[in-house]
């Protein structure tokens, strides 16, 4: 009793890493496959390898920007003192009856012994509540104003301490921040302003005696990131104070092509007012390919230079092993495929290649006799078949043409009138169809003929039928595009029935000169354009010619359109896409040598 067959086991669901494996390995050579392979092995490596690298670079990155945020804050801890600092002995000041007394005899020497005291400050002066200094530290300011700007004095009696933006000291003649401090009378009404003029020299170098090297920028920069003093040359003009990034540290490249990161910190001086103050701390970064730099791409480079060498070992390998006896293979097997008989040297030279090459040598040089005989076979019949299509055609032109003398010698018969332009037309179109297959008898393909050949004569045929000379005009891409027996024959037909239906339409009065047979591309279709001059309007008659336009169009797929083109012209348009054309004629290669 027979037994069914045991069912085949299910297919088993690879792995991720062997799917991987096969979308990597599917149609690539063997070198590829082979690279692919190690390329999956080594890939866990080379991911592990890469993500310490990159958690070194952002793990030094942090550690770097913490640094500069620390060293801003700590900086403007110290240049808040010297601003801040203002307030304190501006208050002191003001709380001395000899300074509020505003009499330079008296408190002149006060002020001046504070210039003395506080190096940091050029200037002290106060103002009477009309704006104008009564007592100053330098004597020659007495009566000059204490502020030109009247936004800022305004705002003074209604603000208290404020710092205002660098400006040029008339008394000192120089770069300085004045800190003013509003004075009030017992009743809190606005009885003036008491000033100091803090050194901006003085501040720079200060910074630069903090900070000497030349890696660290240290600056006093403004509300809007200009710098108002600084221990050398900043790398931009004006550097951005808001939106850091998410570690509070920004960054910006000079005029010299370095990258520089920042830190800022603003100074919290009790402004009412007056200038935004904030200390920026900036250093170089270091430079690409430093020492840094490769100290990190050491952790890129060693699994890419281990897939380097493991690459290298198994390009020579594969090419000694494997790929220069495939080389052999193929030489041999394109002598195969071109019909040569295989030098003797050549099929000797497989005995040192490894057992399964020489097999597959041997299995090719048995193909090859095996491919002789056929092909001998292929030929025999082939010819055959051609010489048997090329004598169908010759019957049946010949065929053709003795209908159309037929038709010629009928119509001799006849007097001129319909029934004579009907037996002209009838073997107008039989001698069109027989053009087309003498043609293809001429043709060595015997199956497709070119446009350009296909229109010349039947233009002639034409032009002998109508009287009229034809013009033929073929795009240069399409002439030696070709067409089959089964299109080359409705279109030579329709060619005739669309110069028949416009000379239908000819003025007695206006004998036309000539026609055209245009070929040409239009919106990605190929047309085909029958035009004449010298017709009447165009009635829309369904003529049978008119007819058959439309029918023959239909028939083959394609679109046909009758235009007028200007005032007696007209025009009738066969639109094919262009499948309908086959690319040019391929001819077959010579045998090279024989069988």
């Amino acid at each position: 009793m027979l037994q069914a067959p045991a069912a085949a086991p299910p297919p088993r669901n690879p792995g991720r890493s062997l799917q991987l494996l096969d979308r990597l390995t599917r149609r690539s050579s063997i070198r590829g496959i082979l690279l692919a392979i190690l390329l999956v092995a080594l890939l866990p490596m080379m991911a592990l390898s890469i993500w310490q690298g990159l958690a070194r670079i952002q793990r030094d990155r942090d550690t770097e920007h913490r640094k500069l945020l620390e060293a801003a804050q700590l900086t403007a801890a110290s240049q808040r003192n010297v601003i801040t600092s203002a307030q304190t002995i501006l208050a002191v000041l003001a709380a001395a009856p000899n300074v509020r007394a505003r009499d330079q005899d008296m408190c002149g020497p006060i002020l001046r012994a504070a210039v003395q005291s506080q190096p940091a400050y050029r200037h002290f002066s106060v103002s009477t509540a009309d704006g104008r200094l009564a007592c100053a530290s330098d004597p020659g300011a007495i009566g000059v104003a204490a502020t030109s700007s009247k936004q800022l004095w305004d705002q003074l009696q209604r603000s208290g301490f404020l710092v205002t933006a660098p400006v040029w000291g008339t008394i000192s003649e120089r770069l300085v921040l004045r800190a003013m401090l509003p004075l009030k009378t017992a009743t809190g009404a606005f009885d003036g302003v008491i000033t100091a003029s803090i050194d901006l020299d003085w501040l720079r170098q200060r910074l630069h005696d903090q900070h000497p090297t030349g890696d660290i920028a240290v600056a006093l920069v403004d509300g809007r990131g200009n710098a108002v003093a600084s221990n050398r040359p900043l790398p931009a003009r004006r550097l951005a104070l808001t939106q850091p990034n998410e570690t509070g540290v920004f960054t910006v490249r000079s005029a010299d092509g370095s990258d520089w990161a920042y830190a800022v910190a603003p100074l919290h001086v009790g402004n009412q007012g007056g200038e935004r103050f904030h200390i920026v701390y900036a250093a170089a970064q270091p430079p690409r390919f430093g020492s840094q730099w490769w100290s990190v791409a050491f952790y890129f480079l060693v699994p890419l230079l281990a897939l380097l060498l493991a690459s290298m070992a198994i390009w020579v390998g594969a090419n000694r092993a494997i790929l220069s006896w495939v080389s052999q293979l193929g030489a041999l097997a394109r002598q195969i495929g071109n019909s040569q008989r295989p030098q003797m040297q050549q099929r000797l030279g497989f005995a040192d290649a490894p057992a399964e090459v020489r097999d597959l040598a041997a299995d090719l040089l048995r193909m090859r006799s095996t491919i002789v005989d056929r092909e001998q076979r292929l030929r025999g019949a082939a010819a055959a078949q051609t010489e048997v299509a090329r004598e169908l055609h010759h019957r049946v032109r010949n065929n053709l043409q003795v209908i159309a003398s037929f038709l010629s010698l009928q119509a001799e018969g006849i007097a001129v009138g319909d029934a004579r332009g009907a037996l002209e037309q009838a073997r107008l179109r039989v001698a069109g169809m027989a053009m087309v297959n003498g043609l293809l008898y001429a043709d060595a393909e015997v199956t497709t003929v070119a446009m350009a050949q296909l229109l010349d004569p039947l233009a002639d045929m034409l032009a002998r039928h109508t009287g009229v000379e034809a013009i033929v005009e073929v795009n240069h891409i399409l002439s030696p595009r070709t067409v089959d027996v089964d299109r080359a024959i409705p279109l030579v037909l329709w060619i005739i029935e669309a110069t028949l239906c416009l000379c239908e339409r000819a003025d007695p009065a206006v004998r036309p000169n000539e026609f055209r047979i245009a070929m040409n591309n239009e919106d990605d279709v190929m047309c085909i354009h029958v035009s004449m001059a010298g017709l009447l309007p165009d009635s829309a008659k369904q003529t049978l010619h008119r007819r058959l336009v439309v029918a023959i169009a239909n028939q083959q797929g394609a679109r046909a359109r009758i235009d007028d083109v200007g005032a007696k012209a007209g025009r009738i348009v066969l639109c094919l896409p262009h499948e309908a054309l086959a690319h040019e004629a391929q001819q077959l290669p010579e045998d090279s040598a024989a069988a």
